[in-house]
C-alpha cells in the first residue's frame, strides 16, 4: 500500500466516524435517554442535513461519495487491526472496569445504575422531603376549615349547694318560717349546633335541673323537684358574613392551596428525577472522556518509545520533541479530566443525599456509549 492510499483510507475512516458521530448525536437527542435503540426513520429524515456526498443506508451505516470503492476490499485482511485502534474493544464495547488513579492513589469506585441513583435521590433528598410535608400540612388546613360546618355536640353538668337567708314573720312574738333556705341544685345541659352554608347557626339545646330542698323543719313535695327546658335557636347575619360564597370562601381557599401543594410536590419530584438523570448521564460522559484521554496518553507513550528507538536512524529531534510534548499535554488532559469525573460524581452524590459510599467515586454502569 502506498502512502497516498493509506492517507485516503485514513480520511475515509475519519469521515465515516465523524458522520456516524453526527448521526448518533442528532438521533439520540430526539429520543428518550432510556431508549437504547436508534430510529432508522429519523436517521433518514436528516439526510438533507448531511449533504449530497453522504448517504444514510440501513441502520447507522453511511456511505461517502468520492472515495474509491476498491480501498476497503484491499484492506479487508487488516480491518480487525484497524478497528482495534480505538479506545473501545473490537466488539465496540467500552471496558467495564476503570483502572486509573487520582493524586497518585488508586481510585476507589462503586458502580450504580440509573434506577438506583433515582430511587436513592427520591428517598434521601432533603429538598424533596421538605416538599413532601407541604401537601400534608395543606390537607390538614383544608380539613380544619371544612370542619367548621360539622355538627358540634356539647354537654355540661354542674352541682351547687345553695343557702339563701330568708325573712321571718313574727305574729304575737311567734316566729313563722325558716331563717334560711337550703337546697342542692344539679344542672345538666346538652346542645347540638351546626354552622350553615348561608352563614347562620342552628342550635338545639336542652337543660334539666334537679333541686333537692334541705331546709330544716320543713317538708317539701315533691322533693327533689325537676325542671326541663328545651331551646331551638337560629342566628343568621343579614349583612356581613351573609351568603354561601362568603361562608365557604375559606374552605375553597384551603382546598385550592392543598391542590397547589400537591402539584408543587410533583413538580419538585420531576425536577429531582430529571436532575438526577442528567447528573448520571453527565457522569457517564465524563468517564468515557477520561477513558479516551487515557487511551490517547497510552498511544502517545507508545509513539514516544518507538521514536526513542529510531532516533539514531530516521527520527528528527523536532519529531521526537513534538511527540514528548504531546504526551505531556495528554498527561495534563488526563489529570484535568480526572477532576471532572470527581466533580460529576460529587454532583450526583449531592442529589443522592446520604449515599452510603460517600468516599468512593461513582461509576455509571448504564448507558455505555458504543461506536
Amino acid at each position: 500500500m502506498t502512502h497516498t492510499q493509506f492517507k485516503r483510507v485514513a480520511r475515509s475512516r475519519i469521515s465515516k466516524i465523524a458522520v456516524s458521530a453526527v448521526i448518533v448525536t442528532t438521533s439520540w437527542g430526539c429520543q428518550s435517554p432510556l431508549s437504547s435503540h436508534f430510529n432508522t426513520v429519523n436517521l433518514k429524515n436528516i439526510q438533507h442535513l448531511l449533504g449530497e456526498d453522504v448517504h444514510v443506508e440501513d441502520g447507522l451505516s453511511v456511505s461517502v461519495q468520492g472515495i474509491p470503492k476498491d480501498i476497503e476490499p484491499a484492506l479487508i485482511e487488516r480491518m480487525e487491526e484497524l478497528n482495534a485502534i480505538t479506545p473501545v474493544g473490537i466488539d465496540g464495547t467500552w471496558p467495564s472496569q476503570i483502572t486509573t488513579s487520582i493524586s497518585g492513589e488508586p481510585l476507589s469506585t462503586t458502580s450504580i445504575t440509573i434506577d438506583q441513583a433515582v430511587l436513592w435521590a427520591i428517598k434521601n433528598n432533603l429538598d424533596l422531603q421538605l416538599a413532601r410535608l407541604e401537601p400534608a400540612i395543606s390537607k390538614q388546613s383544608y380539613i380544619q376549615a371544612d370542619s367548621l360546618f360539622d355538627f358540634v355536640f356539647a354537654g355540661n353538668a354542674s352541682n351547687r349547694g345553695v343557702k339563701i337567708p330568708q325573712q321571718q314573720t313574727l305574729v304575737g312574738g311567734i316566729q313563722f318560717g325558716a331563717s334560711e333556705s337550703v337546697s342542692d341544685v344539679q344542672t345538666y345541659e346538652a346542645s347540638l349546633a351546626k354552622k350553615l352554608t348561608s352563614g347562620g347557626t342552628f342550635t338545639v339545646a336542652s337543660t334539666v335541673t334537679k333541686t333537692d330542698s334541705e331546709t330544716s323543719g320543713f317538708t317539701f313535695n315533691p322533693n327533689p323537684s325537676w325542671q326541663s327546658i328545651g331551646t331551638l335557636d337560629f342566628k343568621q347575619p343579614l349583612l356581613r358574613g351573609f351568603g354561601k360564597k362568603v361562608a365557604l370562601s375559606e374552605v375553597k381557599l384551603t382546598k385550592n392551596a392543598s391542590a397547589k401543594s400537591i402539584q408543587e410536590f410533583k413538580h419538585a419530584l420531576h425536577i429531582l428525577v430529571t436532575d438526577t438523570e442528567k447528573a448520571y448521564l453527565q457522569l457517564a460522559l465524563q468517564w468515557r472522556i477520561l477513558q479516551v484521554q487515557e487511551w490517547l496518553l497510552e498511544q502517545g507513550d507508545s509513539v514516544v518509545k518507538i521514536l526513542e528507538l529510531r532516533r539514531d536512524y530516521d527520527t528528527s529531534e523536532s519529531d521526537y520533541a513534538q511527540a514528548v510534548a504531546t504526551v505531556k499535554q495528554r498527561s495534563a488532559n488526563v489529570i484535568s479530566q480526572q477532576a471532572e469525573v470527581q466533580n460529576a460524581s460529587d454532583q450526583l452524590k449531592l442529589l443522592m443525599n446520604g449515599y452510603e459510599k460517600t468516599h468512593s467515586t461513582v461509576v455509571a454502569v448504564d448507558f455505555a456509549l458504543t461506536l
